[in-house]
C-alpha cells in the first residue's frame, strides 16, 4: 500500500528484489511517501531517467544494505553499480513507514525511512454546554489519505463536565496497525453572564415582615442548583421594607463569573382586602373646620397617620 501526499516533481521507482528481478511497486516523488513494508523483502530506490530506463541508487560509501528504520543518509544514482538494499530486520516492525527524499545538492539525495507516526491537531479549550463535547481534530499519519469512519473512529473520555477531557482516534481497517492517537483538551466553565443564563426573582408585596425571595437560575431549559452550580450573596440587613434589593449570583462548578439581579418589595395597596377603614360617624355643623380621626388597619395592625 502506498500513499503519496504533497510532493515535488522528481520521480523515483520504489520496489523490491523478486525471483525474476526488481519489481516496481510504485512511483514515488521527492517529499514524503507512506508505504507498508514487510520483513521478507529487500527494497530498493531507483531514479527514472526516462520511461525506459532508470539509475540505481546507492548511499555514500557504497553502503550495500541499510536497516529500516533508516535516517541521515545521502546517496547518488550511478549508471552502474549495486543498488543499496533496505530491509526491515527480523526483529524490526513491519507496517507503515514514511520515505522522505530530498535534494541534497551536488547530485546527491538524502533519504530517510522512518516508522509512520500518527498525529492529531491540538484541541482548543471548549466551554461547558451541559452535554457531551465531541471535537473532531484533524488526524494525520505520514502522507496517508485518511477518512473518518472508514480508517479511524473518534472516542471520548470525561467530555461533559469542566475539567480535562480526552479525544482518541483509533485506526481500523487497512490502518489498524497504526494503533491510536489522542489529545487532552480542557472544558472550561460557562459564564453566568452568558445569554443562555436567566435569573428570575419574582417581586413580592410588602407584608410587614422579612421576605425570602425565590431565585430561579436556568441555563436554557435546565434549572441550576444553588450551592452546586451557583451561590447567592444576599443584601446586608433584613429584606422587609418596600424597595429594590440587589442579589449577586456567582457561578461555581461548571459555571463561572457573577451577575446581579434585583428583587423588589412593592408597597401594599390600600385597596387590598386586608386593609379596612373604620366608619366615620356623621358630624354636626359647627361653623368651623371639622377634623376627623380615621382609623385604618391592616389586619390586626393599626396604621399610623403620616407614616
Amino acid at each position: 500500500m502506498f500513499e503519496q501526499g504533497v510532493h515535488g516533481t522528481t520521480e523515483f521507482a520504489w520496489g523490491y528484489s523478486g525471483p525474476d528481478g526488481f519489481v516496481t511497486e510504485a512511483t514515488i516523488y521527492d517529499g514524503v511517501t507512506t508505504v507498508e513494508l514487510q520483513q521478507e523483502k529487500s527494497y530498493r530506490i531507483f531514479k527514472y531517467v526516462n520511461e525506459y530506463s532508470y539509475r540505481k541508487f546507492h548511499l555514500d560509501n557504497d553502503v550495500y544494505a541499510a536497516s529500516i528504520p533508516y535516517t541521515g543518509g545521502t546517496g547518488v544514482f550511478p549508471e552502474k553499480g549495486n543498488a543499496t538494499n533496505f530491509r526491515v530486520p527480523y526483529d524490526g516492525e513491519t507496517g507503515f513507514y514514511d520515505i522522505t527524499m530530498n535534494d541534497a545538492g551536488d547530485g546527491k539525495w538524502s533519504v530517510s525511512i522512518l516508522k509512520t507516526v500518527a498525529v492529531m491537531d491540538a484541541v482548543p479549550d471548549q466551554t461547558y454546554t451541559g452535554s457531551e463535547i465531541t471535537p473532531e481534530p484533524l488526524v494525520m499519519a505520514g502522507s496517508l489519505n485518511l477518512t473518518k469512519g472508514t480508517d479511524y473512529e473518534y472516542s471520548y473520555t470525561n467530555n461533559t463536565n469542566v475539567g480535562t477531557a480526552k479525544v482518541r482516534a483509533t485506526f481500523q481497517g487497512d490502518y489498524v496497525s497504526l494503533g491510536y492517537v489522542e489529545k487532552e483538551f480542557k472544558i472550561v466553565p460557562k459564564s453566568v453572564t452568558n445569554d443562555d443564563i436567566t435569573v428570575t426573582i419574582p417581586s413580592q408585596e410588602w407584608k410587614g415582615n422579612e421576605l425570602t425571595p425565590v431565585i430561579t437560575v436556568k441555563d436554557g431549559e435546565t434549572v441550576l442548583v444553588e450551592n452546586t452550580d451557583y451561590t447567592v450573596t444576599v443584601p446586608s440587613g433584613p429584606v422587609q421594607d418596600s424597595g429594590n434589593y440587589t442579589y449577586t449570583i456567582t457561578g461555581m462548578g461548571n459555571y463561572a463569573g457573577s451577575r446581579e439581579a434585583t428583587f423588589t418589595i412593592a408597597p401594599k395597596a390600600v385597596t387590598n382586602e386586608d386593609i379596612t377603614i373604620a366608619a366615620i360617624a356623621d358630624q354636626t355643623y359647627t361653623g368651623s373646620a371639622i377634623e376627623l380621626e380615621v382609623t385604618v388597619t391592616d389586619g390586626e395592625t393599626t396604621l399610623t397617620l403620616g407614616t
